[in-house]
């Protein structure tokens, strides 16, 4: 999920593309360059706030799940 989000931010995000051909030969390039500079990823968070933050947001979706359920 980091790769894709530093590929949207950096590469993707405010660039209009005219073609799927175009969008695709973007992104098989920014591959190709990807470990030209390399920068390792640095976790901001512990694993077990990470999955702190994981099990939070499954307990707010089933929330949602179940209220939108019982409206219908």
């Amino acid at each position: 999920e980091c790769w894709f989000s530093v590929l949207t931010r950096r590469r993707l995000t405010n660039t209009p593309f005219k073609t799927v051909k175009e969008l695709r030969l973007t992104i098989d390039t920014w591959i190709e360059h990807w470990n030209d500079d390399p920068t390792p990823f640095i976790w901001k968070k512990t694993a077990n706030e990470i999955l702190d933050s994981v099990n939070r947001a499954r307990t707010t979706l089933k929330t949602v799940v179940t209220k939108t359920q019982t409206n219908h």
